[in-house]
C-alpha cells in the first residue's frame, strides 16, 4: 500500500512489571505527539463497498534491518455511515494471548508537546486472532470491541473523536512495544467518503 506512516513511528519498549493498563498510561504520557503528515489512508471504492487501508511500518525492538508492519483495514457499505468492520493486523511474532491494547488521546494545545491526558479514558484490550501463519488480527465488527469487563466499546466513534491512537503489544523475548498513529487524516477522509456516497445516492 503506497500511503504509509513514516518509519520509524514513535516506539518505546519497557519491561512489564506492572499492570499493562497502567504501563501504557504512563508510557503514553512520555511520548511526543506523532507527525501526521504522512498518515493518509488508501481508499478503494467498489460497487457496494468502500474500503480504507493504512500500512504503518515500524522498527523492531532490536533495531535490526527487519521492519514490522501494522495494517489497518476498514470496510463500509455505501448505504451506511458506519463501517461494517475494522481490523488491525500485526506480524505473528508477538505474544497472541496478551492481546492488543488501544489508547486514544487528544492533540495538545500548540504550546505543549505531550498528548492531552483524559483520566476517564482507559486503554482497551482487544483479542488477537491468528488470521494466517504470519499474521495476527484484531477484528471489530461494526466498529465495536469488547473490553476486559465485556462492555461494548465504540472504537469507530473514538477514531472520529480523538486525534492519536497508541497501540501496545507484547514481545516473546519480554517487554512490549508501542506504536503511535495520528487520526487526523482518517477523520477527514472518512467524512469526505460518507459525504460523497450520500451525494451519489441522492
Amino acid at each position: 500500500m503506497k500511503n504509509s506512516l513514516s518509519l520509524v513511528t514513535l516506539l518505546f519498549i519497557f519491561a512489564c512489571s506492572t499492570s499493562p493498563y497502567k504501563t501504557m498510561e504512563q508510557e503514553v504520557l512520555r511520548l511526543a505527539v506523532p507527525d501526521s503528515s504522512a498518515c493518509s489512508w488508501e481508499i478503494e471504492q467498489e460497487d457496494i463497498l468502500d474500503l480504507m487501508f493504512l500500512e504503518v511500518p515500524y522498527q523492531r525492538k532490536d533495531y535490526s534491518s527487519n521492519v514490522g508492519s501494522l495494517t489497518f483495514s476498514l470496510s463500509k457499505y455505501k448505504s451506511q455511515d458506519r463501517p461494517n468492520w475494522i481490523s488491525m493486523a500485526l506480524s505473528s511474532e508477538i505474544v497472541q494471548h496478551e492481546g492488543l491494547f488501544l489508547y486514544f488521546k487528544k492533540s495538545p494545545p500548540n504550546s505543549q508537546i505531550r498528548p492531552v491526558d483524559d483520566p476517564t479514558l482507559m486503554p482497551i484490550r482487544i483479542n488477537l486472532e491468528m488470521s494466517s501463519h504470519e499474521t495476527l488480527t484484531a477484528y471489530m465488527t461494526d466498529g465495536f470491541a469488547l473490553d476486559e469487563k465485556q462492555h461494548k466499546v465504540d472504537i469507530f466513534q473514538r477514531f472520529l473523536e480523538y486525534d492519536i491512537l497508541y497501540l501496545m503489544f507484547f514481545l516473546p523475548e519480554g517487554g512490549h512495544q508501542t506504536i503511535s498513529v495520528p487520526l487526523n487524516h482518517f477523520k477527514k477522509q472518512y467524512r469526505d467518503l460518507v459525504k460523497e456516497t450520500t451525494f451519489t445516492n441522492q
